[in-house]
């Protein structure tokens, strides 16, 4: 797959990036988290300007807010201890959702926004947080914006042409309050079905604050007022939750899609809003509390300049070795490392969804079926075939033949990737933590146990090595 695409640039301050939205005009778009799946872009858009240089990973926090990065990824959210307080996790329990894990590692908070897909998760969150945008324009200008007027109507017609929103900005909660993600999905990596975010804030069991986000189930996440009327200055109890939860899903406006019929979705709805907000009252009141498990978190993106060949030629250091391809600006990573002989990066789903394609880029794991070639140049590239050899194979390589987890082969090199990216970081994974990172590498001939048996295997066996 190629998406038409004449330049690919790739700035490294935001200032160069409004330079260069406003050079190319109408026909340059910007890009962050960037997969494939969300670049659905208008027939006028031939250049993409990326943003995932310009140094907007940061979150942080003052007396009144918490300001998260255009760029911050979902996997860094869904690990991070500063949001935790944010609504007693309920950032982070959005940001674990998206899955699997190397599409977290993809996604962003202003792509996800922007995406303006109905599916996803981060924008309920932070609907119901009443998050505000924070956007450039011109070089030293900005404004705010909330979401919920963000949300009117599609976000990238809201934007004036030219702006980029350079990061999200929560208030802090007040005392007293508690807050929950719910998505409800077929699977745990599958896209949802329908998703909720409650924050209420409680004192002495009586609700003095509510806001209710749902999403999936329309075109745009929206907020639910005739529901949080109902619970504003009255007792919690599970009878009138329940009637609240009827109150949101029977204002929304439900679409059907393959996946799902309208009735279905409706009643998923009410669910996903019921146990939201029976969560949200629990953690409200201190009868709970969300526990955020280990995670891979990755690196931020090395802040260099690419070749002036860059969308033409793409340099590569892959498994140590200086590499330099022909490309076009819209070619997959897969199909170029695929074209180039890298054969250890098998093809599987072109979705994200299987793990096949699975590579560590500058220290992160990604899907090279979802990550355009353009993106990577100048960076560090890892597949299985640098993790060890025939003569002096890895741990986990070894690990997986003597424990039976290699059977047809087609998902191991995805698996081995994975596994090593997240026990450079986590030596010592409980088997929760490892299904975890695992999440997005499937396997056909398989129940996953000698996969994970594998691991925790040469995990044992690495954390014998002596250090240095």
């Amino acid at each position: 797959m190629t998406i038409h695409l004449s330049e690919y640039l790739i700035p490294t301050t935001v200032n160069e990036a409004l330079r260069l939205l406003k050079e190319r005009g109408g026909r340059a778009a910007i890009v962050s988290g960037g997969t494939v799946q969300s670049l659905r872009l208008p027939s006028r858009v031939g250049i993409l300007v990326d943003i995932t240089r310009c140094g907007l990973e940061s979150i942080e926090a003052d007396a009144v807010e918490i300001t998260i990065g255009a760029t911050v990824t979902a996997a860094t959210l869904a690990g991070s201890a500063s949001l935790d307080g944010l609504g007693a996790g309920m950032l982070c329990e959005a940001a674990a959702a998206v899955s699997p894990q190397a599409v977290r590692n993809q996604v962003t908070v202003a792509g996800n926004i922007t995406g303006h897909l109905s599916w996803a998760d981060l924008p309920v969150a932070l609907l119901a947080l009443d998050a505000t945008a924070i956007i450039a324009r011109d070089p030293g200008t900005k404004r705010r914006l909330s979401l919920a007027e963000l949300f009117v109507e599609h976000p990238r017609k809201v934007l004036e042409p030219g702006e980029i929103i350079t990061a999200v900005a929560v208030r802090k909660p007040a005392p007293g309050t508690g807050g929950a993600f719910v998505k409800m999905a077929r699977t745990a990596v599958d896209i949802g079905l329908a998703n909720a975010a409650a924050l209420l804030t409680v004192e002495a069991g009586v609700c003095k604050a509510a806001a209710i986000a749902f999403g999936t189930v329309q075109p745009r996440p929206a907020r639910a007022p005739a529901a949080e009327a109902l619970l504003v200055g009255a007792k919690l109890n599970e009878t009138l939750i329940g009637e609240a939860a009827k109150r949101v899903a029977a204002g929304a406006v439900v679409h059907a899609d393959l996946r799902a019929s309208p009735e279905y979705r409706r009643e998923l709805l009410a669910t996903a809003v019921r146990r939201a907000l029976i969560s949200a009252w629990h953690r409200a009141s201190g009868e709970e509390k969300l526990k955020v498990p280990r995670r891979m978190q990755p690196p931020p993106w090395p802040r260099l300049r690419t070749s002036p060949e860059s969308g033409r030629v793409l340099h590569l250091e892959v498994d140590g070795a200086a590499r330099r391809f022909a490309t076009r600006p819209g070619d997959l990573l897969i199909d170029v490392l695929r074209r180039e002989g890298v054969a250890s990066v098998k093809r599987g789903c072109d979705e994200g969804y299987c793990g096949t394609c699975t590579v560590q880029v500058a220290g992160r794991v990604l899907n090279s079926c979802l990550v355009l070639a353009a993106r990577v140049d100048g960076l560090s590239l890892l597949t299985a075939a640098g993790i060890g050899t025939v003569l002096c194979p890895h741990p986990l390589q070894t690990a997986m033949v003597e424990e039976g987890a290699v059977q047809c082969g087609f998902c191991t090199p995805g698996f081995v990737v994975a596994a090593k990216s997240l026990l450079d970081v986590i030596p010592d994974p409980s088997d929760a933590e490892l299904r975890l990172a695992l999440d997005g590498n499937l396997c056909r001939c398989t129940g996953y146990v000698k996969q994970l048996a594998a691991v925790q295997k040469a995990a044992a066996s690495l954390r014998r090595r002596p250090r240095g």
